[in-house]
């Protein structure tokens, strides 16, 4: 970097707008790295001491020479930005000069030294409680060219943020940070050292490219299930990795952007490299050629080349045609066939809505159902599908069950067809559809268990007094599944089961844990060991008894699991099934390490492993299909619902409870259709038979 470090103009400060703040001790140190890598550094080494909340970033990059030594450290003082242009072609990480300047405000000491590539001399600057002293030539010189950034009790004049830090998660972090950012940049070396343990976390020597990067940091058997993925369209350019295997949370995504017009700072990557454990679709590394595209409206034209037609894409639904859309008509026509019409209707809030009253599925007295999904046909013959590639959008949208195309024609209704007949009915329902309470279900009587598998029953859903509720006669008509309403009356059940008072901790509850011998091993990594170290007390309120090993391998051993696990493990030696106790407790481990790396706490709500393995005690044990019920056992089922805190969902979810029909809703002043005399037709067709001809 030739350029001199200058305070930016004010118009440029005024469009920056904001300052930069630096709320954590991992910005920080990534801060600081990015200025290493502005720099051209080739290896930045990085020490922390998370007790004293101090660390220290070094590299060996062009360095800063005496005259900007002393605008070091000011607020928008910067060499990697002079005009509002430089604002809309940005080539460095740090340009506004605030980083460095929200650092010294927050701590009590930062030191600065540095040797420019033109001269033997190192300059050093401190600043003390936010302010600047005179730069002076150090001492020692530096054996190379670089900066060296020394930051003491960072966040002194923020206690309470400074209190809430983990020291063991803030630690993971930054160490996550600074892999993440040795993957964007392979040709640099990064160290990190730990003052406190003196453990070096991060040691990755310089590399080829991304990929063995990533070895370096993940291991071949992980980077071996990576696959390459590129594509180029025009100027821009996408390059990297994608999983063809899962992962069980986001840690291992890493995405970036890079103008591939203004270069990447000299390193060997020109493009940042996008890395996703997730399975994704593999990218064509051919462009399409002679590709044309032009908008109008709400459509996008663009030219298929392996079709050679023009398809239009609507850019507010993504949905696609080969003909050409006419111009919207502005203009309400009559119509008599309303099948497919929408009416506007604004309710008293004064919220409008838009329903379709007279589809052919939406009939009372039954409530209203969601309208049939229409799909579009892609207008192709079969010349053209020989013809489709893998990277066409003939493919993307053929594939693709388009849910909604345009919108529908704005008409009028022709009351003389008769088709308007009931519409404020519907449209109502519509507007207005049954949302349940927890005060319905104890207004719920039972009529009688159908076909053994639902409990049909009246629900009353007029607006009254929960107390006149249980007085006033049911309206609406629903079916109860028996099976998912005893899946959840024992899975709340169970949960209240679960846990018991700690002696530990007055007041509070933990889960009930059993013992497991001979104690489960159990294999983590180095980071997942140190996370668990940190929280080993907790684990306890959470049934677990986690022992450290001494062995080489990182790995700990597992003697107290909740209590529910080993009935699960029971039932499933029982039925004759292999054993599950080592998978769940491993998912369970797993689960409490990422709600600690994301959180900074493990204690909370039920844990989710828990509650699954509790489902599916709670599955196995309800009441099946064709499991026949008397009417009391149908009675204390609906009365055992009714105190559910989530009666109208299975253990896993699903709905228990179905809407079927108002009795509000019905004609009661409707004749009953007269039905033909069947025995007389047939009379009168065999007389024809037999005299009609003649």
């Amino acid at each position: 970097m030739n350029t001199m470090i200058k305070c930016l103009p004010k118009e440029v400060q005024g469009k920056l707008r904001s300052g930069v703040a630096l709320p954590s001790l991992q910005q920080c140190v990534e801060e600081l790295i990015l200025n290493s890598i502005d720099a051209e550094a080739t290896c930045v080494g990085v020490r922390m001491d998370m007790e004293a909340f101090k660390v220290q970033v070094i590299d060996n990059g062009a360095g800063i020479n005496s005259e900007d030594m002393d605008s070091l450290g000011k607020r928008y003082c910067t060499s990697k930005c002079s005009s509002i242009e430089d604002l809309d072609s940005l080539r460095w990480y740090g340009f506004r000069g605030e980083a460095l300047a929200s650092i010294v405000s927050l701590s009590t000491l930062v030191e600065i030294s540095s040797r420019n590539r033109s001269t033997v001399k190192t300059h050093v600057k401190i600043f003390k409680d936010g302010k600047g002293m005179d730069v002076f030539e150090g001492e020692t010189a530096r054996p190379s060219a670089g900066t060296t950034v020394i930051v003491c009790n960072f966040l002194h004049n923020m206690p309470v943020r400074r209190k809430r830090v983990d020291a063991v998660l803030e630690g993971e972090r930054i160490r996550h940070r600074v892999e993440a950012i040795s993957l964007m940049h392979p040709s640099v070396s990064f160290t990190l050292k730990n003052d406190c343990t003196g453990a070096m976390t991060v040691q990755l020597p310089k590399a080829r490219n991304t990929y063995h990067r990533f070895v370096q940091i993940h291991s071949l058997v992980k980077a071996q299930k990576l696959g390459e993925i590129g594509y180029t369209h025009g100027q821009f350019e996408v390059i990297g990795y994608i999983g063809r295997e899962g992962h069980y949370n986001n840690s291992l995504q890493f995405l970036t952007g890079n103008d591939d017009t203004q270069g990447s700072n000299n390193n060997e990557q020109h493009c940042d490299t996008a890395l996703n454990p997730e399975p994704a679709p593999v990218c064509s590394t051919n462009p399409l050629a002679d590709e044309r595209e032009e908008a109008s409206g709400d459509w996008l034209h663009h030219y298929e080349t392996s079709v050679g037609k023009t398809v239009y894409v609507n850019k507010v639904t993504g949905l696609s045609r080969y003909d050409e859309m006419p111009a919207e008509d502005t203009q309400v026509h009559c119509t008599s066939d309303v099948t497919n019409m929408a009416v506007s209707v604004i309710n008293k809030m004064g919220m409008e809505y838009r329903c379709y009253p007279f589809q052919v599925d939406l009939v009372l007295p039954f409530l209203p159902k969601s309208r049939t999904e229409r799909v579009i046909s892609s207008g192709l013959d079969d010349r053209d599908a020989n013809v489709e590639s893998s990277n066409s959008l003939t493919t993307l949208y053929s594939k693709w069950k388009n849910p909604v195309f345009v919108r529908p024609p704005m008409v009028g209704v022709d009351v003389t067809s008769g088709q308007a007949v009931g519409l404020a009915v519907k449209i109502h329902n519509i507007l207005f559809p049954y949302r349940f309470s927890k005060a319905m279900i104890h207004s719920m009587k039972v009529i009688h268990q159908v076909d053994k598998k639902f409990l049909a029953c009246l629900i009353n859903t007029r607006d009254e007094e929960p107390a006149a509720m249980t007085e006033t006669e049911g309206n609406l008509l629903v079916l109860v599944d028996q099976h998912a309403a005893h899946e959840r009356v024992r899975l709340e059940n169970l949960v209240a089961d679960s846990y018991e008072e700690d002696p530990d901790s007055p007041g509070e509850k933990r889960l009930c844990s059993s013992t497991i011998l001979p104690p489960l091993e159990i294999s983590v990594t180095e980071e997942e060991l140190r996370l668990l170290r940190s929280c080993q007390g907790h684990l306890r309120s959470l049934g677990l008894d986690v022992k450290f090993s001494q062995a080489a391998e990182p790995q700990v051993f597992v003697g107290k699991v909740p209590l529910c696990f080993m009935e699960k493990e029971s039932n499933e030696v029982r039925r004759g099934r292999p054993s599950v106790i080592k998978p769940v407790v491993e998912e369970y481990l797993r689960e409490q390490i990422e709600l600690l790396r994301s959180t900074g706490r493990v204690r909370g709500t039920l844990p989710l492993t828990v509650l699954k393995v509790l489902a599916s005690l709670a599955c196995h044990g309800a009441i099946k299909f064709n499991d026949s019920l008397s009417r009391d056992e149908c009675h204390s089922l609906v009365a055992s619902l009714s105190s559910c805190q989530l009666p109208f969902q299975c253990a896993h979810g699903r709905p228990s409870i179905a809407p079927l029909v108002d009795t509000l809703h019905l004609d009661k002043d409707e004749q009953e259709l007269q039905r033909p005399n069947l025995l007389k037709l047939r009379r009168i067709y065999k007389a024809w038979q037999l005299y009609g001809n003649r």
